[in-house]
């Protein structure tokens, strides 16, 4: 039988820094096929040292996909939330489901297994009575954290419960949580410091404490990151749990998505279905924003000056770093700048300072980067582009959907602009 091993380790302090780790053990039988570390750091967070050492919540959750893809049954070493676990058996069972078909249009095979889970220490969640007794600091039940990217989606959702427009969903954003070794790795990360300096002092002006919490999870991770992401981002958010209820993953689609019978938007790391999922008794995790498209957030985003001239939407990281002494966090190349850059201007709105350009014409056909669909990297994009004639001579024939809408809208266009503006207009 294959198994993963959790082990959760003795909390460390290194200067300022709280790290949480444990030791992961892959067997096939008694045969060990690999050994590894697993941690997060945290800068300035004194509460971290309030959590047990054997809770092993967060760490079940990062090596859930994992296990699923290796078809290993998970052994936990330490304890777990029993409403979490109870959460994780549906969870399994939805991406089980999912993952027996094509992942997403791309040509990468995943497949998910149904998987058992065994856990040494099984705990009851403690509730607003007993928190004294079980040694933790108070939770504000009214506050949340939230996953910050500082992406449309999560520039949005934040800015919608600042400004309490959820109705009785609204949250008092205690956290802002930004996961470091995610889209940017670690190696990269002291590039952006100018950027983290700025979002810093202007959510601490909205009485909302910024963080950076470092993970080498993508580094020891064998899972496919577009499905496993979303445990990634509730595993660094679990670690608030004594101080808030909730946390909270911004929406990268709109629910008509899913209605509308276009392939690609399930099975995806976080999704309104399976979010929930990943939480527990004591520590809600909500999946905000849903309800908006892309250029509906622009929208709502376009009067928040601070939050739209930080935006950092560019999937291309060298490319905004090489524009950092400008303070340009964009490359407005990639076809995620390009679809950010339309939208606003489709509400008639600036393209924002993050961006390098102020006019979308100046960017030709040559310019833009589309993704190989032949030749994908682990995030399931590829790192080489396709060039003007082949984009042409490809046609409907590249296999993700915005670029196919892309070709049937340009063809009797003059120009391309034109053709994505109203590409992503009807979107």
């Amino acid at each position: 039988m294959k198994t993963l091993h959790i082990y959760p380790l003795e909390q460390r302090i290194d200067k300022s820094k709280h790290i949480r780790s444990c030791s992961i053990v892959k067997l096939n039988n008694d045969f060990k096929e690999d050994e590894f570390i697993l941690w997060f750091k945290f800068n300035n967070l004194e509460f971290i040292s309030d959590i047990n050492d054997n809770d092993c919540d967060s760490y079940l959750l990062s090596m859930i996909h994992d296990a699923m893809v290796e078809n290993r049954k998970i052994v936990v070493h330490g304890s777990v939330s029993e409403s979490l676990l109870n959460n994780l058996v549906e969870y399994i069972n939805i991406w089980s489901t999912w993952c027996n078909v094509d992942y997403y249009g791309h040509t990468k095979e995943v497949k998910c297994n149904y998987i058992e889970i065994e856990v040494e220490n099984i705990v009851e969640d403690y509730n607003i009575h007993d928190q004294i007794s079980y040694g933790v600091p108070y939770q504000d039940h009214s506050a949340a954290v939230h996953a910050f990217s500082g992406g449309v989606d999560s520039m949005f959702s934040l800015w919608s419960h600042y400004n309490k427009e959820l109705s009785h969903q609204s949250k008092k954003i205690k956290y802002a949580v930004f996961m470091g070794g995610a889209d940017i790795s670690l190696s990269l990360l002291e590039k952006y410091d100018i950027w983290f300096k700025d979002i810093t002092e202007i959510l601490n002006s909205m009485g909302i404490s910024f963080h950076r919490v470092d993970t080498n999870f993508r580094e020891v991770s064998t899972s496919y990151w577009p499905m496993s992401h979303g445990v990634a981002l509730t595993s660094i958010l679990n670690h608030f749990k004594p101080m808030v209820r909730t946390g909270i993953i911004a929406s990268s689609t709109n629910y008509t998505d899913f209605i509308s019978g276009v392939k690609g938007h399930l099975p995806w790391g976080t999704n309104p279905i399976t979010d929930h999922l990943m939480g527990q008794e004591n520590f809600k995790i909500l999946h905000s924003g849903g309800t908006h498209r892309r250029q509906d957030k622009i929208l709502n985003i376009g009067s928040w000056s601070d939050g739209k001239n930080n935006l950092r939407s560019c999937w291309e990281g060298p490319h905004g770093i090489k524009q950092m002494d400008e303070n340009i966090l964009n490359c407005g190349k990639c076809r995620m700048c390009i679809k950010t850059m339309f939208c606003f201007m489709i509400n008639k709105l600036e393209i924002p300072n993050s961006f390098p350009i102020s006019n979308i014409d100046e960017v030709s056909w040559d310019e833009i980067e589309f993704y190989r669909k032949d030749n994908l990297d682990d995030t399931g994009y590829s790192p080489t582009v396709f060039t003007e004639e082949e984009l042409r001579n490809y046609g409907f024939n590249i296999g993700i959907n915005w670029k196919e809408k892309l070709f049937r809208t340009y063809s009797g266009k003059i120009k391309w602009v034109d053709a994505f503006y109203e590409m992503v207009r009807n979107q």
